[in-house]
């Protein structure tokens, strides 16, 4: 980003924050203050109409005990009861049609006996008519009950007002009075106070549950709303917050037309009516959104203002900042002629000055380094190994003269390149290693120095070179930096150590043969096949045969050492039960180390062990290697401890001894070939030195672990760790 837009960006900031700050506090307060004023008013509106419903069914029940209180009513009604005389079911008539006459209220007024059935009324077509399982009957048989709403099959909207006409305390009949609905629904059509979109409503919910609406919103023109079932569950929706029995207001309901509304509600339990009076929230808040668009406006003039301020400081101090920006883009392209011609006598005219002494100082500067690259060419060029120098992702960087003779490119060919790429490492099977577990990308990983032998490089004539390759990580201030890759060319070393190899591979199969015949011979002479021995000679063959076992067990070692150099094994992997395996292996040793009174103890795992997968002869030969030498270097009546456990995905064999333990300076060297501990000389053990390294060398082959902890005097213990190859078992 230019320092000009941020200095635009500056002055936007500092007059919009303010700005909004200000905004956002007063329309928040106007919001508060006119949402109090909104609710206050629905509150004081829904308490109003709740008065004037209530004064309304109060009315309704005062009419109803004055009519079925009447003196003459009663005692017609007590005299028909008896009679059934048409005298006093015509007298009845009479004093329900003068009470209809006399009451503008009322529509119809009908007498129902104690079975249900109209006896008289006003709607003469209705007498005889059997009501009783009617709702307006059974209610009245129980008490005084208003506000009883129904809508006919021909949607007209009834309500009746209905009681019992009793003396005494014993019922004989009911009254119910038809109500004109015109005088409740002329409550709910006063809209005074409601504004455009305020709106009045009114829902019944019956004793089985369902929920009914008796006065629909004035917006809704379906001529049968009057007494539809609300059928929604939304507790949003008004009618059914009414109905929930709280007085209350809510500010996020959505009426039917599905707009957001602010309403309040009031309950009436004597006859399970809710009441809502509502408004639209677009209207609520009008003045708000007045407010809103006003601060928007006066906002765009002041960001308007500031952009125009803003450009014009800016012009003021970019404008030799560019100019010193151009003379360093011309110096960053290699041209050191360039300077900043800036005249200014402030800070910027200062730093132009600093500028055009740094680029005097960055002329002598190169001078120097150019004379010292040419000093580091000759040092590099002259290196016995082959260097390279990487960064942080691997990219070669700098290569002298001698890998350039290894991979047979040009400079041009391998600067710029990733060293994996170029360096194309193989191991001694003829498999290239990959990428990720060569030095220089270990040390880039881990920041730490790598090696690894054993290896050859192939360069574009197919060549083969056998080099030792070292990673060196290059470390400043506790950042990576790059990594020195050096490569020393081991070919002559190698084609020695192969002649060697197979010197001894040679030597050992020509002594097998004569070696065997040997012990075939001295086991016949000891066995008396050729004659009777005198103790004499028979000691001497024995002492024979047991240095000819010993070259036997040399020649074989020697064997296993040449193949393992030449990459050979011949394995043959195989499931196998690892604590089976140990177990006979342990079995067959114990001749060995009873001759030492030496007790072997194979601890039982505490869970079931996994199957391995791996060659059984190798795996035999290690196990009997190490027990081998746990007798061999332990002392008299000593203790071989052996245990087995499954680890993540790994097992694991510890086999621990009491015997002489290994000089701390001496561990290092331990599985190298034809390496001997000096006490172990010293006490007269014999060995070749070649056993340990060819566990090694097995079970690094199968990815797996050996170690030890020795201390002198006191004993050793060896841990080997093989992986479990769940794929194969």
């Amino acid at each position: 980003m230019s320092i000009r837009t941020k200095i635009i960006i500056l002055f936007l900031l500092a007059t919009i924050i303010p700005f909004v700050t200000i905004g956002i506090v007063a329309y928040v307060d106007s919001q508060k203050v006119l949402e109090t004023l909104v609710i206050d008013k629905l509150n004081a509106l829904a308490t109003v109409q709740k008065n004037r419903v209530v004064f309304y069914l109060k009315q309704e029940d005062a009419l109803l005990q004055t009519f079925s209180h009447n003196s003459v009513l009663l005692s017609s009604f007590l005299s028909y009861s008896k009679t059934k005389s048409k005298l006093d079911q015509a007298k009845l008539q009479e004093i329900i049609n003068d009470e209809k006459n006399a009451t503008s209220f009322i529509k119809e007024i009908y007498l129902l006996n104690k079975d249900g059935r109209i006896i008289a009324s006003t709607a003469r077509d209705t007498i005889g008519e059997n009501h009783a399982y009617d709702e307006f009957f059974l209610k009245g048989q129980e008490k005084n009950t208003v506000g009883l709403v129904f809508k006919t099959n021909d949607n007209q909207i009834r309500q009746y007002i209905t009681g019992p006409i009793r003396t005494n305390g014993q019922i004989f009949g009911i009254a119910v009075l038809e109500a004109d609905t015109n005088e409740l629904f002329a409550i709910f059509h006063d809209y005074t106070g409601l504004d455009k979109t305020g709106d009045w409503g009114l829902s019944e919910k019956k004793t089985n549950g369902d929920e009914f609406i008796i006065v629909p919103s004035r917006f809704n023109t379906n001529i049968n709303a009057p007494l539809s079932k609300i059928l929604s569950t939304n507790s949003k929706l008004p009618a059914v917050q009414a109905l929930s029995g709280n007085e209350q207001i809510s500010t996020n309901s959505i009426d039917f037309r599905k707009k957001e509304v602010i309403i309040a509600t009031r309950f009436i339990p004597e006859v399970n009516w809710g009441l809502v009076v509502k408004i639209d929230k677009e209207e609520a808040y009008l003045p708000i959104y007045n407010l809103e668009n006003q601060l928007l406006f006066y906002g765009m003039i002041i960001v308007l203002c500031a952009l125009f301020l803003g450009l014009l400081l800016s012009d003021v101090i970019t404008k030799p900042i560019n100019i010193i920006s151009k003379a360093s883009a011309r110096i960053r392209d290699g041209d050191l002629s360039a300077y900043a011609d800036v005249k200014n006598h402030d800070e910027i005219g200062q730093l132009a000055t600093i500028f055009n002494d740094m680029v005097d100082e960055l002329k002598k500067f190169y001078e120097d380094l150019e004379k010292a690259k040419s000093k580091d060419d000759i040092i590099l060029d002259s290196l016995g190994e082959g260097l390279i120098v990487v960064d942080t992702i691997g990219t070669i960087t700098i290569a002298n003269h001698q890998i350039q003779q290894m991979l047979n490119l040009s400079l041009n060919e391998i600067i710029g390149k990733r060293a994996v790429d170029v360096i194309p490492l193989v191991d001694t099977q003829g498999k290239v290693i990959d990428s990720e577990k060569r030095p220089i990308m270990q040390s880039l990983k881990h920041k730490n120095t790598n090696t690894l032998d054993g290896i050859y490089i192939n360069n574009k004539n197919s060549k083969k070179t056998y080099i030792f390759a070292i990673a060196i990580p290059l470390i400043f201030e506790d950042k990576l930096d790059g990594v020195i890759g050096l490569y020393r060319n081991i070919t002559r070393e190698k084609e020695i150590e192969m002649t060697k190899d197979e010197f001894l591979s040679i030597a050992a199969h020509q002594l097998r043969t004569p070696l065997g015949t040997t012990r075939w011979n001295i086991e016949r002479l000891l066995a008396g096949k050729v004659g009777t021995l005198s103790k004499k000679t028979k000691l001497v063959l024995k002492n024979l045969s047991e240095s000819n076992l010993r070259l036997i067990h040399l020649v074989n070692a020697l064997l296993n050492v040449s193949r393992i150099n030449q990459g050979r094994y011949d394995e043959n992997p195989e499931i196998i039960d690892v604590l089976e395996t140990v177990r006979r292996v342990v079995k067959q040793e114990k001749t060995l180390a009873k001759s030492k009174s030496i007790v072997i103890k194979l601890i039982k795992p505490v869970s079931v062990l996994p199957k391995l997968y791996i060659d059984q002869k190798f795996f035999i030969q290690i196990i009997e290697n190490i027990i081998e030498n746990a007798v061999k270097y332990n002392q008299v009546k000593g203790i071989i401890t052996i245990s087995i456990h499954a680890q993540d995905s790994m097992i694991q064999i510890s086999i621990a001894d009491t015997g002489i333990g290994i000089p701390q300076n001496e561990q290092s060297s331990i599985f190298t070939k034809f390496h001997r501990a000096t006490n172990a000389t010293k006490n007269g053990i014999e060995g070749t030195g070649l056993g340990l390294f060819i566990v090694k060398s097995y079970i690094n082959r199968w990815k797996g672990k050996i170690w030890f902890e020795s201390q002198l005097g006191e004993g050793t213990t060896f841990y080997i760790q093989l992986p479990i190859s769940k794929d194969k078992i």
